[in-house]
């Protein structure tokens, strides 16, 4: 199991202005079993898109590997993106 918010910038003038594209995006990869590229995400890309909470799913995918993920859910809000995703393995 892993936990942590999808695109937010809490603290700064994007608090207001989360990437949901980069959310979607990357739910896609996850969804077509691309869990080792989105693992090469570097700390400046997490940064970049509001995603450096995406480190705890990182490490579920050192377990899972390019297991396909389903995505229950994704729902933005006005600040963050939230997501259900479980890889039945």
């Amino acid at each position: 199991m892993a936990s942590g918010g999808m695109s937010h910038f809490p603290g700064t003038d994007r608090y207001a202005a989360p990437d949901y594209d980069f959310d979607r995006q990357l739910l896609q990869k996850l969804s077509a079993g691309r869990g080792r590229e989105t693992a090469a995400l570097t700390g400046e890309e997490l940064e970049k898109s509001g995603n450096v909470e995406l480190r705890t799913w990182i490490t579920l995918l050192g377990a899972v590997g390019d297991a396909r993920a389903e995505v229950i859910c994704y729902e933005p809000s006005w600040h963050h993106g939230n997501a259900v995703v479980v890889w039945p393995l």
